[in-house]
C-alpha cells in the first residue's frame, strides 16, 4: 500500500511501536521503522530539533510529504497499534492524521 505521510507522521509511527510482541510483530515493526526512519541529512534539511516536550522543524519540513510503500502486513500492524491505543483511550491529536490514513474506527 503506497501511503503519503508527512515528516511528523514518520516520527510518530516510530514512537508508537511497542517494544514487546511476538517474533512476527517484532520483525514487521523493525521493517516499518526502517521505512520511516529520519536520516541525518533530513535532520539538517528540515532543521529537526527536540526539547523536553516537543519537536520543532522548519517550514519545508512541515510541508513535506513522503510516499512510503507499506506491505499489507505493515499496514495491518500500524492499524492494529492505533486501534489498541484507541481502545485504551490513549490517542492524541498528533495521531489523528495516522488514524485517518490507516482507517482506524
Amino acid at each position: 500500500m503506497e501511503t503519503k505521510i508527512n515528516l511528523i507522521d514518520r516520527i510518530t509511527i516510530q514512537s508508537i511501536m511497542p517494544e514487546k510482541g511476538n517474533l512476527k510483530q517484532l520483525i514487521i515493526r523493525k521493517d516499518i521503522k526502517k521505512k520511516v526512519q529520519i536520516t541525518q541529512s533530513e535532520l539538517d534539511e528540515f532543521e529537526i530539533r527536540f526539547d523536553e516536550t516537543r519537536m520543532m522543524l522548519n517550514q519545508k519540513g512541515l510541508e513535506s510529504e513522503f510516499e512510503i510503500e507499506f506491505t499489507d502486513l505493515e499496514s495491518k500492524e500500524i492499524k492494529s497499534i492505533l486501534n489498541e491505543l484507541n481502545n485504551k483511550g490513549e490517542l492524541t491529536e498528533q495521531l489523528l492524521n495516522l488514524c485517518e490514513i490507516f482507517k482506524v474506527e
